[in-house]
């Protein structure tokens, strides 16, 4: 599974001479179909509601589901050649999906105390990552799964019980160094579009908050309706809880002298 900082390096390579070096194009298929590309660019983060970037320009936050392998009408699919905007490289050989599509749990997570370098589970006995260890509340799960025995499966953080403290990071995960980060309001232009605050940092306006106890887990990515919070720098906390619109993503590596 994905660790934090193997993420951060593909973030920071799509931004070198190896990568496409601009914003990556959010997927932004509400049936979580992979390899879409949305056709025009978001200017706002969530907003509530999905609104027309032609008749709100200064809302674009379009979504909407697609039959899979066929355009729809706010994006394009994998087999059309424009979809690339969504690829790490801006084109097929890049990676696809790490901005919008579905949330993604990455291996990484909060310690459950100050220097106990052990991971907190989650927040209490109902809703946690089903590793075994302390939650939040003080209860303790001790019928899932043991964390694997090498730490290098697996980031672990700072104890933090501050949500907006981004000093606890790791060199390179992209999180705390994409700051400066500062709280803006969107609101959806429709009837009854809810207001949301959100904290975005400075790098594409992705948004940002830092894991807490309670919320050890770190999430990356943003869904398909995140509008401009979405994206290869977006991160956010979660209790570690298995949820409908949370993805992951797997990592294949091998040694070479085996």
């Amino acid at each position: 599974m994905m660790k934090n900082t193997e993420w951060g390096a593909v973030a920071y390579l799509s931004q070198s001479i190896y990568g496409s070096r601009q914003r990556v194009r959010i997927n932004n298929n509400a049936s979580y179909l992979t390899g879409y590309a949305a056709i025009h660019e978001p200017t706002t983060g969530y907003t509530g509601t999905n609104e027309s970037c032609e008749k709100y320009p200064t809302a674009c936050n379009e979504y909407g589901g697609s039959t899979k392998g066929i355009n729809g009408d706010s994006n394009t699919n994998y087999f059309n050649p424009a979809s690339v905007t969504a690829s790490t490289t801006n084109n097929y050989t890049g990676i696809f999906d790490m901005s919008g599509g579905a949330w993604e749990y990455v291996m990484a997570g909060m310690e459950d105390n100050v220097n106990s370098n052990i991971l907190e589970s989650g927040r209490n006995s109902t809703n946690n990552s089903g590793f075994n260890g302390n939650n939040a509340d003080k209860s303790i799960v001790t019928n899932g799964i043991n964390l694997p025995d090498n730490p290098k499966f697996y980031d672990i953080y700072l104890f933090n019980n501050n949500g907006n403290d981004y000093s606890k990071f790791i060199p390179g995960d992209a999180t705390g160094e994409m700051g400066p980060f500062k709280i803006v309001q969107y609101t959806g232009t429709s009837n009854g579009a809810s207001v949301k605050y959100i904290n975005i940092g400075s790098w594409y306006d992705n948004s940002g908050q830092p894991v807490i106890l309670g919320a050890p887990w770190f999430n990356r990515g943003g869904g398909p309706d995140s509008g401009t919070e979405a994206g290869l720098f977006e991160f956010r906390m979660e209790t570690g809880m298995a949820i409908n619109y949370i993805s992951f993503r797997l990592v294949l590596a091998f040694n070479e002298n085996l």
